[in-house]
């Protein structure tokens, strides 16, 4: 995606999204319009329960539907297969010792956007997937909007 569209709303205190001012919108690359992100379908794969479950309260705030969360790559592969039509994709890096590459491969093959939310430094990333967007833990569901959907906010 290298087209963005520029977007404004309303930040509430700590970097969320207040939800009854945000129209966070989407550059789907299969038609070339923008639609809004309620209704679009996030898969989060995290072994931290307190942080998924945060990220995906916070993401429902805004009417995105979340698929998952799970915390290990066979589960994140099933509900890969299971559901076709994601629209983005939440990676935490190492799943209790297990690195989810694989899952960035299937999400990769199915055209899916999707983007680490790690400990992680940029160099301890694997070559292959040092150009996936990545942002350190805990990620702000507004930067999750911004890597999937190409929205920025506006200020």
């Amino acid at each position: 995606m290298s087209d963005y569209v520029r977007h404004s709303r309303t930040l509430q205190p700590g970097g969320g999204i207040d939800p009854t001012h945000a129209a966070p919108v989407r550059r789907r690359a299969d038609v070339g319009v923008v639609t809004d992100v309620r209704g679009h379908r996030i898969l989060i794969v995290e072994d931290e329960y307190l942080a998924a479950d945060d990220l995906a309260t916070d993401l429902r705030k805004l009417g995105v539907e979340i698929v998952g969360p799970v915390g290990n790559v066979r589960e994140a592969l099933a509900l890969i297969r299971a559901n076709p039509d994601l629209d983005g994709a939440v990676l935490d890096i190492n799943l209790h010792g297990t690195m989810s590459y694989p899952v960035a491969d299937a999400l990769s093959k199915t055209g899916t956007p999707f983007l680490f939310a790690t400990g992680y430094d940029a160099w301890m990333v694997a070559d292959p997937y040092r150009g996936v967007v990545r942002h350190e833990k805990p990620v702000r569901p507004a930067d999750v909007v911004s890597a999937l959907f190409g929205q920025t906010a506006a200020g």
